[in-house]
């Protein structure tokens, strides 16, 4: 983590400086996120069974690939203070004749049955960003913020359920959760039309009914096609490893890989 900061920074100063870094007030992008990978796995505990792990997509059959609207920008305050905004959603589902006994939650699919599953994840940033270095050409800045992960996950279909046979059943789990923020941006004036971006959030937590580690990199470059609009694109890295204690124990590890194209509109 150090070593990518270090390299970011040390990126900023190498390459020959041609532009200015815009101090906007505010700036909103929006676009589409086209996820190339998402991987999701479970392991959960409660009352009835030991613990069990899942493959959302192994088991499911849900798709690896997906779309979504995505928004992004900021507000700023005066130079060198900000506020940050950001959300985009990872909605998936699928249909699949299992071929092995499966449990999910409380339930159990035989083998053989149909299951209807889906996976919806809607999440929300809102960051506080100061620029400790600002200059014509370059903005590095950090930030401390707050992501919101909202997440339903459900499976219906022929289960057994407490000893008894239910058919065309629904079960599911939602959670929210919090999740404390540091981030580390870089704002660099490649020429007079393109800006390059990256940025950096991470967080490791341990309290109350959440645990585990999210990291966030984001890199994106845009071209001034007009004053007020540019045209963006970029990549976008996201792990998380996260355990919940809600009626008994759910543990999440999740990998997303995506290109980002976007419109922005600053003034």
């Amino acid at each position: 983590m150090r070593s990518l900061i270090a390299a970011a920074g040390l990126f900023c100063w190498s390459l020959p400086a041609m532009a200015e870094v815009e101090t906007e007030k505010f700036k909103l992008d929006l676009g589409g996120y086209l996820v190339a990978h998402h991987s999701t796995q479970m392991f959960f505990t409660s009352q009835y069974l030991a613990g069990v792990n899942l493959d959302l997509q192994d088991d499911f059959g849900m798709e690896t690939q997906t779309r979504s609207i995505r928004l992004d920008g900021h507000y700023r305050l005066n130079p060198k203070h900000k506020m940050e905004f950001s959300y985009y959603r990872l909605h998936t589902g699928s249909s699949k004749v299992t071929d092995r006994d499966i449990d999910f939650l409380d339930v159990t699919f035989s083998a053989g049955a149909r299951i209807d599953s889906y996976l919806k994840m809607d999440i929300y940033k809102l960051n506080y960003a100061y620029s400790f270095y600002h200059t014509d050409k370059v903005e590095l800045s950090t930030g401390i913020g707050l992501h919101m992960i909202k997440t339903t996950s459900g499976v219906s279909g022929d289960f057994t359920a407490d000893g008894e046979y239910v058919v065309g059943g629904t079960e599911s789990m939602n959670f929210l959760a919090p999740l404390p923020v540091l981030g580390f941006k870089m704002i660099y004036s490649a020429t007079d039309k393109v800006n390059v971006i990256g940025a950096l959030d991470y967080f490791g937590l341990n309290i109350r009914d959440f645990s585990g580690y999210f990291t966030d990199l984001r890199i994106a470059s845009e071209y001034a096609a007009f004053d007020n609009v540019s045209i963006g694109a970029g990549l976008n890295f996201t792990v998380l490893d996260l355990a919940v204690k809600k009626e008994g124990k759910l543990k999440v590890s999740q990998g997303v890989s995506g290109a980002m194209v976007y419109l922005s509109y600053r003034y």
